[in-house]
């Protein structure tokens, strides 16, 4: 014998609900500066530059996968803000609006929020750093 099976009425897309997700895992903050700009960090032979000391027009420079040229703003002392164009593959432009890149600890180097522990854009100067495979200089 067969039983009937009770019909569970079809629910429109409309009125579907979304399947619950994980929440994000929480990303690291970036390490907070505890010294004064101007102050040499024990084992840096250069001092603290403020953001605003990197501002201007830089242009920077990865092998072999793109160039840019970027303006830099400094939004306070240990954040940087860029907006201009990279060229992927030298050729193909897409613009860079509000990246923004803030101070990682006592250091001239700064990284995307987050991502503390990978390769960060180190500032040896007040006109040149270097990141991952490649370097950025300072043009005014």
């Amino acid at each position: 014998m067969v039983q009937a099976v009770p019909m569970v009425p079809a629910v429109p897309m409309s009125m579907a609900q979304p399947m619950p997700t994980q929440p994000e895992a929480p990303t690291p903050e970036i390490i907070p500066r505890t010294m004064e700009i101007g102050s040499i960090p024990r084992g840096m032979d250069q001092q603290l530059w403020s953001a605003r000391e990197l501002e201007g027009t830089w242009c920077a420079c990865c092998c072999p996968g793109f160039c840019a040229v970027y303006k830099q703003t400094a939004k306070d002392d240990d954040v940087l803000v860029s907006d201009g164009w990279l060229f992927l593959f030298y050729l193909i432009p897409c613009p860079v609006t509000g990246h923004k890149m803030y101070r990682v600890g006592n250091t001239n180097s700064f990284a995307e929020k987050g991502k503390t522990h990978e390769e960060p854009e180190t500032y040896s100067s007040q006109s040149g750093s270097s990141f991952g495979g490649g370097c950025s200089c300072k043009l005014c």
